[in-house]
């Protein structure tokens, strides 16, 4: 399981960058670096070559629609190029502006403005099991579960990761690890109950090293009586 950060690419209007960096430090909860087209870019940067490069090397391409994206040319020169690369494109709409051009087979998300954070969550919790990307994103999601160094983090991550329900073989078996390692998910209200069931539903799948240790945990012990 790879452990880099998911690349996003966000292209937005000028006039919406607020809202687009906003949405920038969102997408961090997700594990994902979000790239904000134009505002990221580095004074003495040659900036098409650069967003060329951000766009080719990005896992998901996500386009914040609004009237002020449509007249912003430099914005459709951006979903042209991810398109043609092949790119997983995701419209998220302020203000009721649709997928227009080559994102008309995608179909768009209605966000507010300002942007709501449950609302946000939401949204990927709603994506992650329709697209091949997300994979990556739960992969993501349960590394910075097992990192979580706070109570509240891990339950945060819980509420994510609960709205799925398939895990690979290396992702259980992380979750394993983070269970019984990191005191936080233990001792998380929503962290500990949920990991303890998904274990429990997936015990057979856990290595032997993982199953002899959660015989001797709280939640878990009774896996085996």
């Amino acid at each position: 399981m790879a452990s880099s950060t998911l690349d996003t690419f966000l292209s937005h209007a000028h006039k919406d960058r607020v809202i687009a960096r906003k949405l920038a430090d969102e997408l961090r909860n997700y594990s994902m670096d979000a790239f904000v087209a134009h505002e990221d870019i580095k004074l003495g940067d040659k900036w098409e070559s650069t967003i060329f490069e951000r766009i080719k090397n990005c896992d998901l391409f996500i386009a914040l629609l609004s009237h002020n994206f449509h007249q912003a040319h430099y914005t459709d020169h951006e979903v042209g190029i991810a398109y043609g690369l092949g790119k997983i494109i995701l419209p998220l709409s302020i203000d009721n502006t649709k997928p227009y051009g080559f994102m008309t087979k995608f179909q768009a998300k209605k966000i507010s403005s300002p942007l709501n954070t449950e609302e946000i969550s939401k949204f990927f919790n709603e994506f992650m099991p329709k697209n091949s990307a997300p994979t990556r994103v739960k992969d993501h999601l349960i590394y910075s579960l097992i990192r979580a160094g706070s109570f509240d983090e891990a339950n945060y991550y819980t509420r994510i990761l609960a709205q799925n329900k398939d895990f690979s073989d290396e992702q259980i078996n992380l979750i394993a690890e983070g269970f019984l390692y990191n005191d936080q998910i233990r001792g998380g209200y929503e962290a500990a109950p949920w990991c303890a069931e998904i274990l429990k539903k997936n015990i057979k799948r856990i290595d032997k090293k993982y199953q002899e240790k959660l015989k001797h945990v709280k939640y878990t012990s009774d896996f085996y009586s």
